[in-house]
């Protein structure tokens, strides 16, 4: 299979698996949760509902971005389809980690 060699192409690609499987994750439904929580506790301030939009996106991207780097780094460098297998556990055990550290931090407040 060839290699890809766009890390647009692949960032944007992950993106969508990473989407796309949201609802199958506890701890993403669990810091989503939590996000939520604080928006329903600063309501009334804008400052702290535009940060905590901000902080939303800056996560979600901060994880597809290490995450990607974790599959593509346990994979050699490359991408390619089929992925191979310790690459898929590097990616999974990536994301199961964001999420737990990120929960952890949103909980504090």
């Amino acid at each position: 299979m060839p290699t890809v060699n766009f890390p647009w192409l692949c960032v944007a690609l992950l993106a969508v698996t990473v989407a796309s499987s949201a609802s199958a994750h506890p701890i993403e439904d669990d810091v989503d949760v939590e996000i939520n929580r604080l928006e329903s506790k600063y309501t009334g301030n804008k400052t702290m509902v535009l940060a905590l939009a901000r902080l939303r996106r800056s996560w979600r991207d901060h994880q597809e971005a290490q995450c990607f780097f974790e599959k593509t780094a346990a994979a050699g460098g490359t991408v390619s389809k089929p992925v191979p297998p310790e690459a898929g556990k590097a990616h999974r055990a990536c994301v199961d980690r964001t999420r737990a550290e990120m929960k952890s931090a949103l909980a504090k407040y």
